[in-house]
């Protein structure tokens, strides 16, 4: 199955930069990861906020750059965006389980924008994450309701955006928020919503107050899950899905964080 392509806008010239990137001709910086080494180019890298910054205090005729805190396959698919605009999800060789989604690391390419400085790739990145959730969303047949599977791979990129700072990763939280609540009906029949959101006690802050809950109403949603496990009665309480299950989401619900 061909790697699943997202929609990006390009820029003029991007076909130039991209050969340049694949050959890695007239370089004249060296950008180190973890051992793997890319030769690159400083002209193009200054579209780049951060690397931009250290540049103007490097001296000397080639510049050598050190990168460690991020995984080599990371930094490649920053550094393709930088020189095409592009995320090229396949770079990212999630486990050899390409073209799934992997909400985790969609995460960490979120954080890195933040670490860089660089909101043009944390707004592509939103909108990449924002196809991916319709995708799953309309994946499942009509009336259907998630699989713990789907919570579990959604979650991982909520458990990222919440154990980092709100202050830049609102953008991000928000798209998770506005997932949940639009499809809140039919993520609540899986018991284990419940049970897996308790250890992310601020995204369940978030997502009362997204759904205009109070805590005995949020209690009382999760009762009537319990309910229904058991056979016993079903959704005795007021209904809890004010956002209901409308397919689709929209780029977060506001918020938006710094770079």
């Amino acid at each position: 199955m061909p790697a699943q392509k997202y929609p990006v806008v390009r820029e003029e010239g991007d076909g130039l930069n991209g050969s340049l990137w694949d050959t890695g001709e007239f370089s004249d910086v060296k950008v180190i990861c973890q051992g793997e080494q890319m030769s690159l180019h400083r002209a193009i890298l200054c579209r780049c906020p951060w690397f931009k910054e250290n540049f103007e205090i490097l001296t000397g005729s080639r510049y050598e750059i050190k990168l460690d805190r991020f995984p080599p396959d990371l930094i490649r698919c920053l550094v393709f965006f930088i020189y095409t605009t592009e995320i090229q999800h396949q770079r990212l060789q999630l486990s050899g389980l390409i073209p799934r989604f992997d909400h985790g690391t969609f995460a960490t390419l979120y954080e890195m924008g933040s670490y860089f400085k660089f909101p043009k790739f944390k707004d592509a990145l939103i909108d990449m994450g924002t196809t991916s959730l319709n995708q799953l969303a309309s994946s499942r047949l009509s009336g259907d309701r998630f699989k713990k599977s789907q919570i579990d791979e959604i979650l991982a990129g909520v458990k990222k955006a919440y154990a980092g700072s709100m202050y830049k990763q609102a953008a991000l939280r928000s798209l998770y928020v506005a997932f949940f609540t639009q499809h809140y009906s039919k993520v609540r029949e899986v018991r284990y919503f419940y049970q897996a959101i308790d250890p992310i006690p601020v995204f369940t802050k978030d997502m009362k107050e997204s759904l205009g809950l109070s805590d005995e109403e949020w209690d009382n949603a999760k009762g009537d899950v319990k309910c229904d496990a058991k056979g016993g009665k079903k959704n005795g309480k007021k209904d809890a899905s004010k956002g209901g299950s409308k397919d689709g989401v929209s780029k977060g619900g506001g918020s938006k964080d710094s770079s």
